[in-house]
């Protein structure tokens, strides 16, 4: 970690010659299956389905501990926290833009729960704050977790979307 944020301060270690003539050979162990019946374990013919979940249901159940982020911790909620961290930065540059991509994130895991939507858009100023971070982020992208990198104003376009469509839903049951 420290190489990928500081370059210019890691010094990479000299390997001699001789070193590389001392490294063992690296083993490779590998198991056949037999006719002879001695590969006895569970063949893996496919990996589990990784897709995300559809109904309401399945999204609570998924990501039901996200709904922390609505409930009040003394004077604020985890929302409040979030929504006046984001808009204390006021430039998106370099040395801000991993906290703001670790916000972004957060934000984005929260508003799958349509409980916590409804807590964001409580808040007046929400839509400003995250498209004025949207126009900012415009060509820069974040990591997490050593996923392949995202453009954070992808993410960010899809928070503001998510969160203009529960707004339209909302008012829509106030009409009626």
């Amino acid at each position: 970690m420290f190489k990928q944020k500081n370059p210019d301060q890691y010094e990479i270690p000299p390997i001699t010659p001789e070193d590389v003539l001392n490294i063992p050979p690296m083993t490779v162990t590998f198991r056949l299956i037999g006719i002879d019946g001695e590969a006895t374990e569970p063949r893996v013919e496919n990996l589990p389905d990784q897709t995300e979940p559809t109904t309401e249901a399945e999204i609570q159940k998924k990501y039901g501990l996200a709904s922390v982020i609505s409930e009040k911790l003394g004077a604020l909620t985890g929302v409040e926290v979030m929504l006046n961290m984001l808009d204390s930065i006021e430039n998106l540059n370099q040395a801000n833009k991993d906290l703001v991509s670790w916000l972004v994130h957060l934000i984005g895991l929260a508003i799958k729960l349509k409980s916590n939507r409804i807590e964001f858009l409580k808040h007046d100023r929400i839509i400003d704050v995250i498209a004025s971070k949207l126009f900012q982020s415009v060509g820069m992208h974040s990591k997490f977790d050593g996923k392949n990198e995202q453009s954070l104003f992808e993410i960010i376009l899809h928070i503001l979307e998510k969160l203009i469509l529960e707004m339209e839903l909302s008012s829509e049951h106030l009409v009626v």
